[in-house]
């Protein structure tokens, strides 16, 4: 009586099949989408939050430095420009105008 030596077994593969890679993709791909669909309202949000707190900024420094006086008769862009009073963020579009986050005129008056 001979004992036949059964063959090895093929054990797979290290590493991913084609399903676990397509499934991956897949996953990215939808991820991504969703970024694309979400980055423009995150972007909005965040460029309003900045322009009203900058809004509030400049009532602020502009009350306090003309509404000492009483009166807001020589309030204008180029005199709040003059006086430092604009916020940081305003003053990006030249020496005698500002502009909010789109690039908009940010314009103030009496």
């Amino acid at each position: 009586m001979t004992l036949h030596a059964r063959p090895p077994r093929c054990l797979p593969a290290p590493g991913f099949g084609l399903v676990e890679l397509l499934l991956a993709l897949g996953v990215a791909t939808a991820m991504g989408a969703a970024a694309f669909l979400v980055y423009p309202r995150v972007t909005t949000r965040v460029n309003v939050a900045s322009d009203v707190e900058n809004v509030r900024d400049l009532a602020n420094r502009v009350d306090r430095s003309h509404g000492v006086v009483g009166s807001f008769r020589g309030v204008s862009t180029l005199n709040v420009l003059e006086d430092g009073l604009a916020p940081a963020d305003f003053r990006q579009a030249s020496a005698a105008t500002m502009s909010n986050a789109w690039g908009g005129a940010v314009t103030v008056s009496p």
